[in-house]
């Protein structure tokens, strides 16, 4: 994801780099951030932390679900840009997930997150 691009009020690059996806592997660093509104305007426990950018490609036509394994919320549909933002707290312990559909077909993948790095606060 390009590191200019908007992620929720701040750009990807003050997010994360170096963030690769290899199979069902995602590996890169994720910064370390406070007072991220843009992720959450209510919960002040969500506004500091380590985030993961992804924008998703589908084909036409078909719907993106996706849910972090472990995390607080529950699935969500993505929206016609398909960009997503997760607050990750433990790389061993979640995964992302994406089911894509188009039409009666359905096909669910699962991403590992132990290859990123997660900044501390410093």
């Amino acid at each position: 994801m390009d590191g200019g691009t908007e992620a929720y009020g701040l750009n990807v690059n003050q997010l994360q780099s170096g963030v690769v996806i290899d199979g069902t592997n995602i590996s890169g660093t994720l910064k370390y951030v406070t007072d991220y509104i843009g992720f959450n305007a209510v919960d002040l426990s969500e506004q500091s932390g380590n985030y993961l950018a992804l924008n998703v490609n589908v084909p036409e036509g078909a719907t993106v679900t996706t849910r972090l394994i472990n995390g607080k919320k529950g699935s969500v549909d993505l929206t016609d840009d398909k960009f997503c933002v997760y607050r990750i707290t433990d790389k061993n312990t979640q995964q992302i997930e994406f089911t894509v559909t188009k039409g009666k077909e359905s096909k669910t993948e699962t991403y590992s997150l132990s290859g990123l790095t997660l900044n501390e606060a410093d």
